[in-house]
């Protein structure tokens, strides 16, 4: 089993981040690093995360007013930049376009929700990872029927590839453009040699993890057809994904849904990616600049 960089977020993020700097200074230099990333070239993918994640970096700072006009200025020029490629390119990448669905929370749908949904359904081919995302947005939306026809594609797909790694590789080539200095003013301990990496986590994390609640509620009482569904939904992410999160999710669902067959191989799978886990948090002190590289890699 191959497990994402994404399992050791926590902990190399712990040690990544000073309890001791100045918290002004801090936030500035974050946005700093932020706004030198979006300058960067890249992809789709980051353009989205990076256009998501401005305006909450810039609601750290405690006086936006006291900014430097420049800086405020290369902002809202790169703000606009992202956002007229976004307009124009997020609905052709199936990755870009999960991440701004704009369905959930239900109560707040905004327009298009469905026609972006329908959008994903024609881009999402053979990955039964964006299958399973249109399968819980369904759900939140209470809508049984698509969640039904969802949850068939999602168990017929032949491949598993979770967002999460794909967004995380795109922000990664974009925060390696940042210059050394700046990751000097925001005062990572290891400056290049692993902040970029652990900045593209973060940020992987908090965008592109997507919200599967939906989905155990409504599989765990779920009779007839999709009662068979939901169990091969939960095998394929519990013995398919990269990602701890989805094996951790998957496993539940076998449990509530599968025989003793099926849930003593989830238990196995389970266990070995938590054993996986706890590897990649204590390896991680012992890797020179070279293995880093390798490790995001």
């Amino acid at each position: 089993m191959r497990l994402s960089p994404i399992l050791g977020l926590c902990a190399v993020l712990a040690a990544a981040m000073p309890a001791s700097a100045n918290e002004s200074e801090q936030a500035l230099a974050s946005l700093k690093i932020q706004l030198a990333a979006a300058e960067a070239p890249g992809d789709i993918v980051s353009d989205m995360a990076l256009f998501k994640m401005i305006p909450v970096v810039m609601g750290y700072q405690p006086d936006l007013d006291a900014l430097d006009p420049a800086l405020v200025s290369r902002l809202r020029s790169v703000q606009t930049s992202l956002g007229e490629r976004l307009v124009r390119e997020y609905d052709s990448d199936p990755t870009a376009l999960a991440l701004e669905l704009r369905c959930l929370p239900a109560s707040r749908a905004q327009p298009g929700c469905e026609a972006r949904m329908d959008r994903l359904s024609g881009l999402a081919g053979d990955n039964a990872y964006h299958h399973i995302v249109l399968m819980g947005t369904a759900a939140a939306l209470g809508d049984p029927t698509a969640m039904l026809e969802y949850a068939r594609r999602a168990a017929q797909a032949p491949d598993y590839r979770n967002d999460v790694t794909t967004v995380f590789s795109s922000l990664y080539a974009r925060f390696s453009q940042v210059p050394e200095s700046l990751w000097r003013e925001l005062d990572a301990p290891d400056g290049q040699v692993q902040s970029p990496g652990v900045e593209a986590m973060a940020h992987a994390a908090a965008v592109g993890l997507p919200h599967y609640k939906s989905i155990v509620d409504a599989c765990r009482g779920a009779g007839g057809e999709l009662r068979g569904l939901c169990l091969e939904v939960g095998k394929k992410m519990t013995h398919e994904s990269s990602v701890l999160l989805d094996i951790e999710i998957g496993a539940k669902l076998v449990a509530a849904l599968g025989d003793e067959d099926d849930q003593a191989q989830t238990l196995r799978q389970l266990r070995e990616a938590r054993w996986l886990g706890r590897a990649i948090v204590t390896a991680d002190s012992a890797l020179d600049a070279a293995q880093w590289d390798e490790h995001f890699a």
